[in-house]
């Protein structure tokens, strides 16, 4: 289950990601 873990990892950055995009 590696790709799903590193999937769900690259999920939580892009939400991170655009929630700091949408906060700017």
């Amino acid at each position: 289950h590696k790709f799903l873990s590193s999937s769900l990892a690259v999920m939580s950055e892009i939400v991170a990601f655009s929630g700091l995009m949408l906060d700017a």
